[in-house]
């Protein structure tokens, strides 16, 4: 019954669409599942590109689907419009009319008449918001289409309580916003040709969440083949916000708070039953206002985010960390880096930070990771005080820009980089930092003694939105950064490497592989330096706590 209205509703769509627009031969393309109609779009600098937005890419996770994985979209009959984004996945607050539970929809532009026999390199990427927040329509495609050298797939994946919820066994065993990251990346195999793409060059990117995302389908044998590269921007399976460890207690919290009779006796069965009945935007207000994770400890991972599965479909089995020391990965070419300080936003609410750091320092056992797995209270307060050294002689809360950096690389920083040097030993990795502070960041935080390039600033210098469409507006050294990122890493969608070539707008230089005994990076500021060891002394001593004091086997770092 589903699939059949389902199908019905494409099909008055698209008769819908064909009563309305004027086809051009240009913007029809065939896929595996029917025709679609997309449009002739501008850049900002006047370049024509071809945009295909809201494809179908999976049957709505609507009713029975509802925490399953993806299932194929039924095909449809006429020409189903594709020229604008009108749905996104549930987020966790807000009423925005876009927001679906019907939302597995991807967005494909592309510089060539689609049809043609030109086949171009993809870059498929994938979306941050702590696994709650974010869109494919979020991320405009203007400055690489202005390259004329690639094709970009943006998706919407199934986010918060839809995505990542899990009761720990085979019910509902997680991920399934993964899975439909997946899916996407299989549907691009089967349909990119259609639009000048070239399948088997297709770089998996993405940033924040969506970089976490990328590393786990590195790890995942289930995504073999759906890409030949990846990048990360600021996120690994290794980031302690990017893996829950308490799956089922949240799970039953979601429940209870649906149904005050609900209780931990109940079955799994159960849970899934009641949780599949309830409005879409009932079950976002119950799981995402009253749920918390039972630790108080730091960094205890984001309440929905990837988990282990048990099961035929399982698409992680193992704890990360272990899986990246014997080097079972995809074996791809990567780019990997970081914000030079991730949180510098802490600084501008600088009361709630001197009270967290107040609590911190009331009780250093508190910023123990529980990756660490430390279960003696003595030994937790003996390791926080040393984490506490790395950055301060005195207290927290009476150096808040030691604190800041304390923040920036327990959530970020110190785990990027050991993900890197882990897989350096495996493949080929590109690392960066990312260091230039510009108006074009849109992020004004400083505080003297920390560094001031927050997260998810670089993403400003690649989407184009109507805040930076026009470069020109900014000062002269923001629009040579951002020329300098899009060229580096469309260079390495295109030939795997981001400085294949002398290049004056490159200054000519080299961005050499990170070698596990040589690990050099790439610092973005200004002018681009190579550069050794990122984070330098702080690293290793934070590396040497896990050697001394850690317990294995960790699962994040």
């Amino acid at each position: 019954m589903l699939k059949m209205s389902y199908k019905c509703c494409l099909g008055l769509y698209a008769l819908y669409s064909c009563l309305v627009l004027v086809f051009s031969e240009d913007t029809v393309v065939t896929l595996t599942s029917g025709k679609i109609n997309g449009r002739v779009a501008k850049t900002f600098k006047n370049i024509t590109f071809y945009a295909f937005e809201d494809i179908p890419y999976a049957a709505p996770p609507v009713g029975n689907l509802r925490f399953k994985p993806p299932v194929s979209v039924e095909n449809w009959d006429g020409v189903l419009n594709t020229t604008k984004n009108t749905k996104m996945c549930v987020q966790e607050t807000g009423t925005n009319e876009m927001q679906n539970e019907d939302c597995l929809y991807l967005n494909v532009y592309t510089p060539v008449v689609p049809n043609s026999d030109k086949k171009l390199p993809v870059l498929f990427f994938l979306h941050g918001g702590k696994f709650l927040t974010g869109h494919g329509a979020g991320l405009g495609p203007d400055f690489f289409m202005d390259t004329q050298r690639i094709i970009v797939v943006t998706i919407n994946y199934r986010l918060g309580v839809f995505g990542f919820l899990s009761t720990a066994d085979e019910v509902i065993p997680g991920n399934m916003g993964l899975k439909d990251q997946r899916f996407a990346l299989q549907w691009v195999q089967e349909n990119i040709q259609f639009f000048g793409g070239d399948p088997s060059r297709v770089t998996l990117a993405g940033q924040s969440a969506g970089s976490a995302s990328v590393s786990y389908h590195v790890r995942s044998n289930q995504s073999k083949g759906l890409f030949r590269a990846a990048i990360c921007e600021s996120g690994t399976v290794l980031t302690p916000w990017s893996y829950q460890r308490y799956a089922r207690d949240i799970a039953y919290q979601t429940a209870t708070a649906l149904d005050g009779t609900f209780t931990k006796s109940n079955t799994s069965q159960e849970l899934l039953q009641l949780l599949q009945q309830v409005p879409a935007l009932q079950l976002q207000v119950a799981a995402h206002s009253n749920v918390s994770i039972p630790t108080e400890h730091i960094n205890p991972g984001f309440v929905f985010a990837p988990v282990l599965e048990i099961g035929n479909d399982a698409f992680i089995t193992n704890l990360s960390f272990g899986v990246l020391e014997k080097g079972e990965i995809n074996k791809v070419p990567m780019i990997i880096g970081l914000n030079s300080e991730e949180e510098i936003g802490q600084v501008l609410n600088l009361n709630s930070l001197k009270k967290t750091m107040t609590k911190y320092d009331d009780n250093l056992a508190l910023i123990v990771n529980d990756d660490l797995h430390i279960q003696n209270e003595t030994i937790q307060l003996e390791v926080g005080e040393n984490i506490r050294k790395i950055y301060t002689d005195g207290l927290f809360e009476d150096d808040l820009a030691s604190s800041v950096r304390f923040i920036s690389d327990g959530r970020y920083s110190i785990n990027i980089i050991k993900y890197a040097q882990m897989i350096s030993k495996f493949t080929d990795v590109y690392f960066y930092q990312f260091s230039y502070d510009g108006e074009m960041g849109n992020v004004d935080a400083y505080i003297d003694g920390a560094e001031s390039v927050a997260h998810s600033e670089e993403t400003r210098y690649m989407w184009s939105s109507k805040a930076n469409e026009d470069v020109n507006k900014f000062p002269e050294t923001d629009v040579v950064t951002h020329e300098r990122l899009i060229k580096l890493w469309t260079n390495f969608v295109v030939e795997l490497n981001p400085t294949f070539e002398a290049d004056q707008l490159l200054g000519n230089i080299t961005w050499p592989l990170a070698l596990p005994d040589n690990f050099r990076y790439l610092d973005i500021r200004e002018k681009l330096e190579v550069k050794t060891n990122p984070k330098g002394e702080v690293f290793k001593a934070w590396d040497s706590i896990y050697e001394k004091y850690g317990v294995r086997p960790f699962d994040t770092f």
